[in-house]
């Protein structure tokens, strides 16, 4: 056993090192030889959580854009959209919102359709997750805000044509 005391002949416990090498091979169009050490780190965290949040499938929604097609309520998420979509074939909508949008399903559904749609998720993994799935998707008519809504913060919420 270790007591960091110093024996008669100068020697001390060592400490035990570590080193983890972690290799990554990137493959990605979105990174890219010019990108800084920094802006690469970043994709790869990004792409290590998104990961783990989707781990072992989606919770509520799917992202069928991102090939991941399976999620506990997935069938009920996509008859809804259905619906939503012969609706939006007899109105007018320029803009929409989705409170509670989970992991954005509606909002890229709606932004395909080039309705600009604002989400807004209280819970941090599916906001993590849609914001992820808004950069993959390189979605430039979708918004995504963290928030809770209630009495305090509901005046913050602008007006949309469906929501």
């Amino acid at each position: 056993m270790c007591d960091n005391r110093r024996t008669g002949n100068g020697s001390g416990c060592m400490k035990a090192r570590t080193r983890l090498t972690i290799h990554f091979y990137i493959t990605s169009p979105e990174v890219t030889p010019q990108m800084d050490i920094r802006a690469v780190v970043q994709r790869i965290l990004d792409e290590i959580q998104f990961r783990y949040d989707v781990f072992p499938r989606l919770l509520y929604q799917p992202l069928p854009w991102l090939g991941l097609n399976s999620a506990r309520r997935g069938v009920g998420t996509k008859q809804r959209w259905k619906a939503m979509e012969a609706a939006l074939a007899t109105h007018s909508i320029r803009s929409a919102m989705d409170i509670g949008c989970n992991v954005g399903y509606f909002c890229f559904a709606l932004s395909l359709k080039g309705i600009p749609t604002l989400g807004i998720e209280l819970n941090d993994q599916f906001y993590r997750t849609a914001l992820y799935a808004s950069r993959r998707l390189k979605t430039s008519n979708v918004g995504l805000c963290n928030m809770e809504v209630g009495a305090q913060t509901v005046h913050l919420l602008p007006n949309t044509d469906l929501g």
